[in-house]
């Protein structure tokens, strides 16, 4: 966009890194859940790989539940951060006054998502492992 408008408009676009810089906060952070929801981040599962049954299950939760530990950890730090720069009114000097506070709250509703569905999974998770379904013992 930039290379068009300084070609096109014999100008530069003002404030187009901070609107990159924004757009890869929010595809980043608010993918995140995603990726996990999809089973896409890299794990190691040299253990889990060679149990089965309620043992498996279990030790999918433990290590979901070790996952969730830093998200909600990050997931405060950022709230107190976007907290602090929705009420400050935070924003990047330059050409143009750029606020900070949309990319923050994007990292906090990511981290958000991320602890939601971690916590879906892990419930998901313990119910296979402790639960019968009727739809099986019907089957």
């Amino acid at each position: 966009a930039e290379i068009i408008g300084r070609h096109v408009f014999r100008t530069p676009i003002p404030g187009h890194v901070e609107m990159a810089t924004l757009s890869l906060i929010v595809i980043l952070y608010l993918g995140l859940s995603y990726t996990q929801l999809e089973g896409g981040h890299i794990r190691v599962d040299i253990l889990i790989s060679r149990t089965k049954g309620r043992k498996r299950e279990l030790l999918e939760a433990a290590s979901l539940f070790l996952c969730l530990i830093p998200a909600v950890m990050m997931l405060l730090a950022t709230a107190k951060q976007a907290h602090i720069s929705v009420l400050g009114q935070e924003f990047v000097a330059g050409v143009i006054n750029f606020p900070v506070w949309p990319g923050r709250c994007a990292v906090t509703f990511g981290f958000a998502l991320l602890c939601f569905t971690l916590v879906i999974q892990i419930c998901n998770h313990v119910i296979s492992a402790f639960g019968t379904s009727t739809a099986h013992k019907e089957g």
